[in-house]
């Protein structure tokens, strides 16, 4: 948006204000009704400007909303080439299971989709996930914490969402 365009309407409407009240105006009436003239054109073009931006700005949301969408089919189509180019090196090395390819593709969700605490609460349970001493149950209450933050709610600092899924919680420690 221009703001020369948008707020020239006000040069002409302040001309007129300025030359109404500097005119030696004998009559009261006179006066009154160029008073009211004035006030009629500036609420009529503050109500036409107040239309005018609020379509530019709807137009605006429009096209931000459909660049978003092409943007996601890419980014999408590109996770998923991503995740097969993936599976395709690990493949000579060793069989993939469902639960892997599950993961994959939640990985690359979470790459586009994601914040960055989000994505780095995954990185550390991948890192983790050879080291016997790790906590599973809190590497994963951190990862839906981290999932429900970013949706954005606010949890107390006890709160183990984790624990809701598994009945026995001595056997994830």
């Amino acid at each position: 948006m221009n703001w020369r365009t948008d707020w020239a309407f006000l040069v002409p409407i302040t001309i007129v204000i300025i030359i109404s009240y500097n005119i030696q105006i004998d009559s009261e009436k006179m006066k009154i009704a160029i008073l009211g003239i004035v006030s009629a054109v500036i609420t009529v073009t503050s109500s036409v400007y107040g239309i005018v931006l609020s379509n530019r700005l709807s137009k605006y949301r429009e096209l931000n909303l459909k660049q978003f969408e092409m943007k996601a089919k890419s980014y999408a189509f590109f996770f998923e080439l991503m995740t097969k180019f993936i599976i395709d090196i690990k493949k000579p090395t060793r069989k993939i299971d469902q639960r892997e390819l599950d993961f994959l593709k939640f990985k690359s969700d979470i790459i586009a989709w994601g914040n960055e605490s989000v994505i780095k609460e995954i990185k550390k349970i991948e890192d983790e996930a050879s080291i016997e001493e790790t906590n599973p149950a809190q590497r994963f209450n951190d990862i839906i914490l981290a999932l429900r933050k970013d949706l954005g709610h606010s949890d107390s600092s006890g709160f183990k969402p984790f624990h809701l899924f598994i009945t026995d919680t001595k056997k994830c420690e």
